[in-house]
């Protein structure tokens, strides 16, 4: 019976350590996420901006500014999805995965 109720503390124990475990990186997730969003949104207004003093152009400026705004796009998908896996609490690796592999560059 001792032993019982010392393997049923034991299992509390962790169960509860694994929780605050769990909170920290829900945290971590949270803050990093704002802090990434943060300057990815001035990237993206600054580059649309000078996009648009470029006119309509096909020029290589607009080409790389084109550049520029698909990786921001990317970037903004994978952190939300990490966002998301992370606030329903079942952070599921294959859409992370998935949205990190969209997000590496493609040769142009």
């Amino acid at each position: 019976m001792k032993q019982t109720t010392h393997i049923v503390q034991e299992a509390d124990r962790l169960r509860d350590e694994r929780e605050r475990q769990w909170r920290r990186a829900q945290k971590v997730v949270r803050a990093a996420a704002h802090d990434l969003r943060n300057p990815l949104t001035t990237i993206r207004a600054r580059t649309e901006l000078l996009k648009r003093s470029l006119g309509n152009g096909q020029s290589s400026e607009a080409r790389h500014l084109d550049a520029i705004l698909r990786s921001s796009e990317r970037l903004e998908a994978l952190i939300a999805q990490l966002s998301i896996s992370f606030r329903e609490g079942t952070p599921e690796m294959g859409p992370i995965l998935e949205a990190a592999k969209e997000a590496e560059p493609t040769p142009h």
